[in-house]
């Protein structure tokens, strides 16, 4: 892959500041609504590292031999 020109870098930074003109009267709605972002995201995570740890620990073969529920 090649570098981004430096129009590139200046298209970008444009785009940025004119993004940050336009978000400047919502800072708190905005940082809010990336922080909400982030933990809906490390929920998700978490969740299937939840399923995964009750499929590997749960389910194990050792598990079911000493289970005295059956």
């Amino acid at each position: 892959m090649s570098e981004p020109s430096s129009a590139q870098h200046e298209n970008t930074r444009t785009i940025i500041r004119w993004l940050a003109a336009f978000l400047s009267p919502y800072k708190k709605r905005a940082f809010a609504a990336i922080f909400f972002l982030c933990i809906g995201s490390l929920s998700w995570l978490a969740l299937g590292q939840a399923v995964k740890l009750v499929v590997d620990e749960a389910f194990s073969p050792a598990m079911l031999l000493n289970s005295t529920r059956w």
